[in-house]
């Protein structure tokens, strides 16, 4: 996903952006920010893009949503929602340690989930990684290197602090 742009509304966040697969431009995307579902106008015929796009989600929605979504019949747009959040984080973390806690449910399969960033420190930081681990012990971090989250106290371990 690139040349994605946000803008902020009354109703939550509006976006745009251009899909892209193996360099080669394959939709646009629009989200009014209006809790609607994406807008995704294809380059080319959507029922060439579906199976690969959904097969691409049901190989990495693992540690990014539940279960429940892998069978969901929005996998496309959920598939789509992906990879702007993938794209956002590795953005994010070059200068971020980008942060999120997973809470109750809101209903039966859909986490509450915040987000957070730490500026100005990155993963490899363990003072900002301690301190994140101190005051949110069930925090996972973007880890850009494996385009997932990871636990905080784990990612400390795996660095040897």
């Amino acid at each position: 996903m690139k040349n994605i742009k946000k803008l902020s509304t009354h109703n939550g966040v509006a976006l745009t952006g251009t899909l892209y697969r193996d360099g080669k431009r394959i939709a646009t995307v629009e989200d009014q920010g209006n809790g609607g579902s994406l807008w995704i106008s294809w380059i080319e015929s959507e029922k060439t893009e579906y199976p690969i796009l959904r097969e691409w989600f049901l190989n990495n929605c693992a540690g990014h949503w539940t279960e429940r979504h892998k069978n969901d019949e929005n996998c496309e747009e959920m598939a789509v929602e992906l990879i702007i959040e993938i794209s956002e984080n590795n953005k994010d973390s070059k200068k971020s340690i980008v942060v999120r806690v997973v809470g109750d449910e809101i209903y039966p399969g859909l986490p509450n989930v915040e987000q957070y960033k730490l500026k100005n420190a990155t993963i490899a930081d363990t003072n900002a990684l301690y301190s994140i681990v101190n005051q949110l012990p069930t925090a996972e971090v973007w880890d850009s290197s494996i385009q997932k989250y990871v636990r905080a106290d784990a990612l400390l371990m795996k660095v040897g602090a």
